[in-house]
């Protein structure tokens, strides 16, 4: 009897070591997840994904330890880093919306639009008032040609969420793309007055009233959206069109050549303009 209840005891002190061992880890996992979201904050992303590593390796159920990795790692531009990450943390949690939403996002942004729709269904049947992800859909629908769908994610964010500019500017820039430039200005300029940040909402603005003939309120548009992002390659472009149309050809073979400096492809038709802007600008003056 005396030897049973030693093994007994035994027993007991085992397993309560193993319960106090797999706390520590736990607690040890939390605490890096915990500064590692610290250094997120602060824009420290190496510093943030080695704590989350570390978090890992203590707890490797933690799916909030690889989610927020993953926005780290989304943070630097590795998108192949920070897609397999919220792959895990939906393997851990099917339900975590924001995981789906992200992993669309990043699947989208690699090329493969058709695998993000997937996820931004995932996320809308998980949260049918996302409004992120009817957006986020609109703009993988817009991408894959399906523009009635797009229209249709568009309105119903904006009737989620009647001051999201994004579901605005976008609902604009397809309204252009279907000819329908007096419905798509609205929306550009419900867009703006909401947000006079939003880069996107400038340049469709401005590519809208280029096609209701008014160039130069194109161009103080596109002048408006290079200020606020100097990097998007599109607008140059656009607004070296305006230029054309205003006879100011010196700027706009300028701004299409900062096109082609920024990596900006040229289609036939755009060669073709450009050929006949440089042959116009060699032209002596009368």
């Amino acid at each position: 009897m005396a030897r049973r209840s030693t093994y007994i005891l035994l027993f007991l002190i085992f397993n309560l070591t193993i319960v106090q061992a797999q706390t520590s880890r736990a607690e040890s996992a939390q605490s890096y997840c915990n500064r590692g979201n610290a250094w997120l904050a602060k824009g420290e992303l190496d510093r943030a994904i080695a704590d989350y590593d570390l978090a890992i390796v203590f707890d490797p159920s933690s799916y909030w330890a690889f989610y927020n990795r993953g926005l780290a790692r989304d943070r630097k531009g590795d998108l192949a880093g920070a897609l397999s990450d919220y792959s895990k943390t939906i393997d851990l949690n099917p339900r975590f919306v924001t995981a789906y939403l992200n992993r669309g996002v990043a699947l989208y942004e690699l090329g493969e639009p058709h695998f993000a729709l997937r996820d931004f269904d995932r996320a809308i049947e998980l949260n049918p008032r996302e409004v992120k992800a009817y957006v986020s859909r609109g703009v993988a629908r817009q991408k894959v040609g399906d523009t009635d769908g797009a229209l249709a994610d568009f309105t119903e964010a904006i009737r989620l969420d009647h001051r999201n500019d994004r579901a605005w500017g976008n609902r604009c820039g397809l309204r252009y793309v279907k000819q329908e430039y007096t419905a798509a200005l609205s929306d550009c300029n419900q867009a703006l007055q909401l947000n006079p940040h939003n880069d996107a909402a400038w340049g469709n603005r401005g590519m809208v009233r280029t096609a209701k003939g008014d160039a130069a309120g194109a161009v103080t548009d596109f002048d408006q959206a290079l200020k606020l992002n100097p990097y998007e390659t599109r607008v140059y472009w656009y607004r070296g069109e305006a230029y054309v149309l205003l006879g100011r050809l010196e700027e706009a073979e300028h701004d299409f050549n900062k096109y082609r400096e920024l990596g900006g492809k040229l289609t036939q038709a755009m060669e073709q303009l450009l050929r006949e802007t440089q042959q116009l600008n060699k032209r002596p003056p009368k």
